[in-house]
């Protein structure tokens, strides 16, 4: 657990600098959502930090996250298995405006860094080993932002992402806070 924490404040330590590095960001707020990954066998819980930078031409917005989630599970009767995730990257998408309706449905891509770790304890050993790898990866995202105040915009995103060791797909619902 206390890696764990290590690699979470380490991955927070070097989002936090490239969030406020570009300028122009317009809201910022957190998701949380589902994870369905190649490498496991039931969905994770993952949660995230995201802001919006809204302010180019042609009307894209770029959309930094981190991402985080892990599992654990038994391969086998003697072995454990666990693995987590931090994911940090950058999406563009095209909002789509729609006739009478606040809501605003987007499309878009973007790349991302990932830190993989993964662990495997075993009963006939008392030792552990850990492993880990950065990938690099591509995703495809489609949402739906819904202003509930002038200063609240909620969102549902759905994503897939070719991941490396490990592709995966999920879905977040999320809360940004808008700062102008």
């Amino acid at each position: 657990m206390q890696s764990t924490v290590k690699i979470f404040l380490m991955f927070l330590a070097v989002s936090m600098p490239l969030f406020s590095a570009f300028p122009g960001i317009t809201a910022m707020g957190g998701h949380f959502g589902s994870v369905k990954t190649s490498l496991t066998r039931d969905n994770s819980l993952s949660v995230g930090l995201n802001a919006s930078i809204d302010n180019l031409k042609p009307k894209l917005i770029l959309r930094p996250y981190l991402d985080f989630w892990r599992q654990q599970f038994d391969k086998n009767e003697s072995e454990q298995h666990n693995w987590m995730l931090f994911a940090l990257g950058l999406s563009a998408v095209k909002p789509f405006n729609l006739n009478n309706s606040k809501a605003v449905p987007y499309v878009g891509g973007g790349l991302g860094m990932h830190l993989n770790k993964s662990s495997i304890s075993s009963a006939n050993s008392p030792t552990r080993s850990d492993e880990y790898e950065f990938d690099l990866s591509l995703h495809a995202v489609v949402g739906l932002d819904l202003p509930l105040n002038t200063r609240l915009n909620g969102f549902i995103e759905l994503k897939y992402a070719l991941a490396g060791v490990a592709d995966y797909f999920g879905g977040w619902l999320g809360i940004k806070y808008n700062l102008i």
